[in-house]
């Protein structure tokens, strides 16, 4: 699971820095919402933590 969330974070901050350079949003959250459709409950849990941390780290 670990390696899970270190390339789900390496991507989601390489995406937020894109998406946001371009003034959008809207399609890194649709992004989000399609990766964790098909994992379990423990895995989206998982993956949400690291979604918000990274938009904290990078966003504020």
């Amino acid at each position: 699971m670990s390696s899970l969330k270190e390339d789900f974070i390496n991507q989601l901050k390489s995406s937020i820095m894109l998406q946001f350079s371009c003034g959008t949003r809207q399609p890194l959250d649709r992004m989000y919402q399609t990766l964790h459709s098909g994992l379990r409950d423990e895995e989206v849990r998982y993956l949400k933590e690291a979604y918000q941390q990274v938009l904290r780290e990078l966003i504020g």
